[in-house]
């Protein structure tokens, strides 16, 4: 019994060497392991660092060499084109866009208030091309006076050259009656040849078609059993800039002349314009400072001296402190008379928007990389030619 119970303390003991052994074992592993995980944990500390300084890095030489590409709001949601991918539409939906879109805005509740006021009245409404008029076709369709009463929707008739456009109408305006699906509204689409460039129908026939296609709306609405009718036509243009001497500006023949018609043809017309689409130089002294020659030169509008006094200027305004924030300050008198000069030129007709960028996501995003003033500057001229062309013009103070 005696041997038995020393054999068995032998073993507990032998038992208990090896437990300890493995227990130290052990907790050297898990001191090792916590060093090691401490050490990982340092490096992805690093290794981020490092990535987020790249990424700044990157983000301050894309901004340098194409400030106004580097960033494109309203359009993060959406497959973006690359650079040489995208038509120039597709460029200039970037510019401006937040006022662009209030502009669109305010003559849409125009023309809804119109309808709103006068049972009798019909609206044949014809849309220009371009990026400006373009947010026009998805507030016409979320506008309550014509998505809630198809009776007003049915009293106001479109007629477009915008490509963009038309497909935002049947994506926003889309309604179903039991197994039919319609459009909100009815739209006439102007026959021609489709231009790449400005993502809408050019040509010839889209001018004779216009006359056209306002004749078959009038027959339409006066088919309708009403005792009165009044029908109204007006036009919303814009250009690639607006000159305070001669108007409306754009390159190719068959986009100016389409234009032309679309004020000819009106009872009403608007034209859109942000501040920054606003020049004080003429039409020949534009494509001067530029070095525009042969197709690369502006054209004006052979209409617009006959129809200026009937339009209607819509544009955004600056409050007169704000230009002192611009880079270089002589940006603040270049932008002040040019308000003034719009309001002279235009008077009763001119009607002011009050914006100030600062309110912009993507203006505050570059300001916290860039600085204010460089932000502010790169957004007021997102066309590098032409702000190469204004700073070495303006004198500076």
């Amino acid at each position: 019994m005696t041997l038995f119970q020393t054999v068995l303390t032998v073993v507990a003991t032998i038992a208990t060497a090896i437990t300890s052994w493995y227990a130290l074992r052990l907790h050297r592993m898990k001191i090792q392991f916590e060093g090691n995980a401490k050490a990982i944990q340092e490096k992805q500390a690093q290794m981020l660092n490092e990535m987020s300084e790249f990424s700044r890095s990157i983000i301050t030489q894309t901004l340098k060499v194409t400030p106004q590409y580097a960033f494109m709001p309203y359009q993060q949601m959406m497959p973006t084109p690359s650079f040489t991918d995208a038509s120039l539409f597709d460029r200039r939906k970037a510019h401006f866009s937040p006022e662009k879109e209030i502009l669109a805005e305010s003559v849409v509740k125009h023309v809804a208030d119109l309808i709103d006021k006068n049972e009798n009245l019909h609206i044949i409404l014809i849309l220009d091309a371009g990026s400006t008029v373009y947010p026009m076709f998805s507030k016409l369709c979320n506008h309550p006076s014509f998505q809630f009463d198809r009776t007003k929707a049915r009293r106001l008739k479109i007629i477009t050259n915008n490509l963009p456009g038309v497909s935002d109408l049947i994506r926003h305006g889309r309604i179903s009656d039991h197994n039919m699906m319609r459009t909100l509204f009815r739209c006439r689409i102007l026959r021609g040849f489709a231009n790449s460039q400005y993502e809408a129908v050019l040509s010839a026939e889209t001018i004779s078609d216009l006359e056209l296609a306002i004749d078959n709306y009038r027959t339409l609405i006066n088919q309708e059993k009403l005792k009165r009718k009044k029908i109204q036509v007006i036009s919303v243009t814009t250009g690639n800039y607006i000159s305070i001497v001669d108007g409306i500006l754009a390159r190719d023949e068959d986009h100016l002349l389409v234009k032309s018609k679309m004020l000819e043809v009106a009872d009403d017309i608007f034209v859109l314009s942000p501040l920054g689409k606003l020049i004080s130089y003429s039409c020949d002294q534009f494509n001067e400072a530029l070095g525009n020659k042969g197709a690369f030169r502006y054209g004006y509008l052979p209409q617009w001296t006959s129809k200026v006094h009937r339009l209607h200027m819509v544009v955004t305004t600056r409050r007169p402190g704000y230009f002192a924030k611009l880079d270089p300050i002589s940006l603040n008198t270049y932008f002040g008379h040019l308000q003034k000069e719009a309001c002279d030129r235009f008077k009763e007709n001119l009607i002011q928007i009050p914006f100030d960028p600062r309110d912009e996501v993507q203006v505050r995003t570059i300001a916290s990389i860039m600085g204010l003033e460089r932000a502010l500057r790169e957004y007021e001229l997102p066309h590098q030619n032409y702000r190469d062309m204004l700073l070495s013009k303006i004198p500076s103070e």
